[in-house]
């Protein structure tokens, strides 16, 4: 209990200071930081198979982690194929641009330059505008500090183990809306109106410290947003965060399933089910069936899975988005 409580000490105070919206929308100052990463998500997704995915991550005199992926039925995959060294002053990778309008509020994604449509490389231009349909939520305050402190309490707290943990601060928000604009190519223009869910997370990040991870963004019927994180590290065996929100109020998620009977590689096509529940609600289950994935090679040999789900829960059906990473080196 002693250790649980020390751990719950130690989460309790805020890792990282809450920044106000401005500053959590702009590009954060790495500073040579062994380690960290300043990284912004976009996604895109509808009923009728379209699916979009952008993200930029930057690192300290690296280039940026830059995923562009969009699967329009009518056309096929499109992939951004260009990208630079880092600009500091923007959120900015070669064809790829996030512009923040209103802090809190508006984004414009832009991407302008060569792409893979439908496996020929030619020119391809983007514009989509990104509208909240919540404020911003911070990820650490709505987490559970006891359920993670409970996690904690069960490892070795060797000085080793304890330095490690030491540089674990990360700050992470996300907000929910919708993304709409249009793709343009030689031969089409398709006008896109999409489900969206993006963040921003910057702290220390090494993808050869995580074992494996999924993490679950549902926008169900009834209005509610779900997000449930579980993952295993070489220094933590299981850990699990997330929060449900609905009518304004965001309830940390007290209890969620593990791994069991999900899918360590490819999730395509696969169904699986994950039983939650949040803060001053009844137990329930989100079922999740994985229609199309992206795929993303990361540094220290780990693997993304970017996919579009239909999610089931008790009380309604919904639509989002998954994601699954795991170490190659662990899992084969």
């Amino acid at each position: 209990m002693l250790k649980t409580l020390s751990a719950y000490i130690k989460l309790k105070k805020p890792p990282l200071p809450r920044l106000d919206d401005s500053t959590i929308e702009s590009r954060q100052q790495i500073n040579g930081l062994s380690g960290f990463c300043d990284s912004f998500f976009f996604s895109g997704f509808s009923s009728n198979g379209v699916f979009l995915i952008a993200r930029l991550a930057f690192r300290d005199s690296s280039p940026a982690e830059f995923w562009f992926d969009i699967s329009i039925p009518e056309l096929g995959r499109i992939t951004g194929v260009e990208r630079c060294i880092n600009d500091p002053s923007h959120i900015q990778s070669g064809p790829l641009v996030f512009e923040c309008n209103e802090p809190g509020k508006t984004w414009l994604v832009r991407y302008k330059g060569r792409a893979s449509v439908g496996g020929r490389k030619q020119s391809l231009i983007m514009e989509l505008s990104f509208t909240p349909a919540s404020g911003i939520i911070d990820c650490n305050a709505s987490s559970d500090f006891w359920c993670a402190a409970r996690y904690m309490s069960k490892e070795n707290w060797t000085p080793e183990w304890l330095h490690i943990m030491s540089k674990r601060d990360i700050l992470k928000y996300e907000q929910a809306g919708s993304i709409d604009g249009f793709v343009k190519t030689k031969d089409y223009h398709f006008e896109l109106s999409l489900y969206s869910i993006r963040y921003h997370n910057y702290g220390y990040q090494v993808w050869g410290d995580v074992n494996r991870h999924t993490r679950l963004h549902a926008l169900m019927d009834d209005g509610a947003f779900v997000n449930i994180n579980i993952a295993s590290y070489s220094f933590l065996s299981f850990t699990h965060s997330g929060y449900y929100f609905k009518k304004g109020r965001v309830r940390p998620i007290k209890s969620s399933g593990d791994f069991t009977g999900f899918p360590v590689a490819n999730p395509a096509n696969k169904t699986f089910l994950i039983p939650f529940r949040a803060a001053g609600m009844k137990k329930d289950f989100l079922k999740c069936s994985v229609n199309e994935v992206f795929v993303y090679n990361m540094g220290n040999g780990y693997r993304i899975y970017e996919g579009i789900c239909d999610f089931e829960s008790n009380t309604a059906g919904g639509i989002g988005i998954c994601e699954f990473g795991y170490n190659k080196k662990l899992y084969r």
